[in-house]
């Protein structure tokens, strides 16, 4: 009779030992992701650790709008985040503030970067003044899309902001995809004069097709006037339309202030060119009466193109001002804002450069040369 054969027993440092090595250091891992990830999702609930984000956001720059200062964060962060105050300050200090702001988002679409939030309601929005806006930054563009199902805030218009107090229910939807379509609906109603309204309408699709309509009305001139620099005393309209996608449309923008027209303006263009003009009255607002001294009371503009070679328009364009007249003309493409290799030719002549420098007695003034490049670097050459 043959002896038993014994299977030998794997020892620890062995082959049979890797396969639960392996499964006990995976285990692990999961264990540490989990609990990091519930560290990350509940900590915040903690008093301590919503301190130290309102520490840390404190002085946050919102572009050129100012510095964010957030003040009692409570809630769930990452569901239901409410603040008691938040405010935006520049050189001259808080110019925009909000008052019990809540949040209610989803913030697991960030892993798919996107900000949805289905609804924010703030109490009241204050504009106390203009703000001092900072240089403004290159744009990267959007880093996450940003969709809101519904917003809605009391808006308070301060005399500061607007030369007299505007109080308005303000409801806003938005959804704005990274590198791709745009929408937004916006809508002021006034509640200090019924009636007084503002209105938008805005929307972009993937393929290029646009839409935009925006109203206001204001019956005896308001807050929502004098915002812009016109006199709040005087009945107020504006109207703005565009229509089409980028290679043809439309589009016309009138503003009324009484029986002044502060601006009017309309365009149209297809395939094989297009055409636009406007006047802009410099007197009507006090945004823009620094250079109404300085050009005088209107600014007259057109602009014109007809295709030529390759995707270049053959272009022209007038600017036309009591105080200097420039005349462009040249090959590029206004979609893509490219010029051609040859550029556009540019030629200014003002009668006196004292008036427009506001500095010394100096005489008229002439001015050739020619702009190359593209919108990120634009380059002018010429004497």
């Amino acid at each position: 009779m043959s002896p038993a054969i014994k299977t030998p027993t794997p020892r620890p440092g062995g082959r049979g030992g890797w396969p639960r090595r392996i499964a006990v250091v995976c285990l692990a891992v999961a264990l540490v992701l989990i609990g990091a990830a519930g560290v990350a999702r509940y900590a915040v609930l903690l008093p301590a650790v919503r301190d130290l984000i309102e520490a840390r956001s404190d002085g946050l720059r919102v572009g050129p709008l100012g510095k964010l200062r957030i003040e009692g964060l409570s809630g769930d962060l990452w569901r239901d985040a409410r603040a008691n105050r938040l405010t935006l300050r520049d050189s001259k200090g808080v110019w925009l503030e909000a008052t019990n702001v809540k949040v209610t988002w989803d913030y697991t679409q960030l892993l798919r970067r996107q900000f949805a939030a289905e609804e924010i309601n703030v109490d009241t929005l204050k504009l106390l003044r203009r703000p001092v806006l900072a240089a403004r930054r290159p744009s990267r563009g959007l880093p996450v899309s940003v969709r809101i199902g519904r917003a809605h805030t009391r808006l308070l218009l301060e005399p500061a902001f607007s030369s007299q107090r505007g109080v308005y229910d303000v409801d806003l939807t938005l959804d704005l995809v990274r590198k791709g379509a745009k929408a937004g609906k916006l809508r002021a109603n006034s509640v200090m004069h019924v009636g007084d309204y503002a209105a938008a309408d805005i929307s972009m699709s993937r393929a290029g097709r646009f839409q935009l309509r925006a109203n206001a009305e204001e019956v005896k001139g308001g807050a929502l006037a004098g915002s812009l620099g016109l006199p709040a005393d005087l009945p107020f309209q504006l109207s703005a339309r565009a229509d089409g996608i980028l290679s043809e449309g439309k589009f016309n923008v009138r503003a009324t202030s009484g029986a002044s027209f502060p601006l009017v303006s309309e365009g149209a263009w297809t395939p094989k060119g297009g055409q636009a003009s406007g006047r802009l009255d410099l007197t009507a607002s006090t945004l823009t009466a620094s250079l109404a001294a300085r050009f005088g009371p209107e600014a007259k503009f057109q602009v014109s193109g007809i295709k030529s070679t390759g995707e270049d328009y053959s272009l022209e364009g007038q600017l036309l001002t009591e105080a200097v007249t420039v005349q462009v003309q040249g090959l590029g493409n206004p979609g893509k804002l490219k010029l051609a290799p040859g550029g556009l030719r540019v030629e200014a002549q003002a009668p006196s450069l004292s008036r427009i420098l506001t500095g010394p007695a100096l005489g008229g003034a002439r001015i050739t040369g020619v702009i190359t490049g593209e919108a990120v670097a634009w380059q002018f050459a010429g004497a």
